[in-house]
């Protein structure tokens, strides 16, 4: 696999012994904008699952194991582990190239085998592990976070697109009003009840479109997808907002003026605007991303569409005379196209929807002109 196909940045493995320190991994890790894979139901038995972790493994650039006694004694790592060393020894990028990197957290103990390998030992050397992940102390804890992401990130030079999901989390949605749940099942026929599985505590695993796939994993696919149909361009990652954006709104301000200027990204949960922390936020992007032709906007509901919608999309592009909207190249082959919009249904018209902006500034020699296909 190129590195251009990566989805993931980096995969954790880990023993389900071990679960609350890789949650605590995976969220510290996800604040500093690194996509990762972490099966947050680990199972001991079920293999249906081992094919779809096999598949994860190989679609991450990096690997992070949280060793212990219990990761010693664990199957699913040895298997991931093996799968990671193994296609490192078969021809691809050998361990002390940048590419692709194995790091180690040490929790307790050291695994003599690897240990040409990125290790990070300050957790099993302040003797940290025994009292759990939640009792460590955050300057420690803020030290191994930041080791890991140097690991990750010091040889990255892919172009970054900041990313902004504007949607709640799981918690969030009782702040909705009674009333408006009442409009919200009148107009569109949803209730809370039916869309609380598509939100979570990170707003990078809501789901739309009741897909089983989560924002961030849609946005993964659709940036491989990008960097395959023009492998000569840069590479790009996403760069979704940290947690101050949520937290302050003069970081919030400080984001839309600066990060969102440029080239970049807004993601809308229509459902989310009726809660006021989202809805105050998509105001303050409004006033810098509404008149910024390399921003791209998208509104994804996080229910289904009716399924004769995506039929009526695929007529039109099988009948080839909406083809180059609904698969444009990049940058289009037609020098002046028609604006066209349609309504995003699934994962295919959020990667049309990307290919026809974003994808025009991410190739070498940058328009200055506005793109002739927007969809907002």
């Amino acid at each position: 696999m190129s590195k251009n196909n990566y989805n993931y940045t980096a995969f954790i493995s880990y023993s389900s012994l071990d679960r609350g320190w890789a949650l605590k991994l995976a969220d510290a890790l996800t604040s500093e904008n690194i996509g990762i894979f972490i099966d947050r139901q680990r199972l001991e038995a079920g293999k249906p699952w081992e094919k779809q972790l096999s598949k994860a493994v190989e679609e991450s650039q990096h690997f992070i194991v949280l060793w212990s006694n219990n990761a010693k004694q664990s199957d699913w790592v040895d298997r991931e582990l093996g799968r990671f060393d193994a296609m490192l020894d078969s021809g691809g990028p050998q361990l002390n190239q940048p590419e692709r990197r194995l790091i180690f957290i040490s929790l307790e103990n050291q695994n003599t085998a690897f240990s040409s390998t990125q290790m990070i030992d300050d957790v099993r050397e302040a003797d940290a592990y025994a009292a759990g992940a939640d009792a460590i102390a955050p300057a420690l804890w803020n030290t191994v976070i930041q080791k890991v992401v140097g690991a990750i990130t010091s040889d990255d030079s892919s172009l970054p697109i900041p990313v902004a999901v504007l949607t709640m989390l799981d918690s969030e949605l009782d702040q909705i009003s009674a009333d408006a749940w009442t409009e919200l099942a009148t107009q569109l026929n949803v209730n809370k009840d039916d869309l609380k599985a598509h939100y979570s505590p990170n707003r990078a695993d809501w789901r739309p479109f009741s897909s089983a796939k989560t924002i961030g994993q849609i946005l993964a696919n659709v940036k491989a997808e990008i960097e395959r149909k023009e492998p000569n361009a840069p590479r790009i990652r996403w760069e979704f907002v940290k947690s101050d954006f949520w937290n302050t709104m003069d970081a919030a301000r400080d984001y839309a003026a600066t990060k969102f200027r440029d080239i970049s990204l807004v993601v809308i949960d229509p459902i989310a605007l009726y809660n006021l922390k989202v809805l105050d936020r998509a105001h303050l992007l409004k006033e810098h991303c509404f008149e910024n032709d390399k921003c791209g906007i998208m509104v994804l509901p996080p229910f289904a569409m009716p399924p004769v919608i995506s039929r009526l999309r695929d007529l039109l592009e099988n009948r080839t005379i909406f083809e180059p909207y609904y698969m444009p190249s990049v940058p289009p082959k037609i020098k002046s196209m028609a604006q066209y919009s349609g309504t995003l249904t699934d994962e295919k018209d959020i990667k049309r929807l990307l290919l026809a902006t974003l994808g025009l500034y991410v190739m070498k020699g940058q328009p200055t002109k506005k793109p002739d296909v927007l969809n907002v």
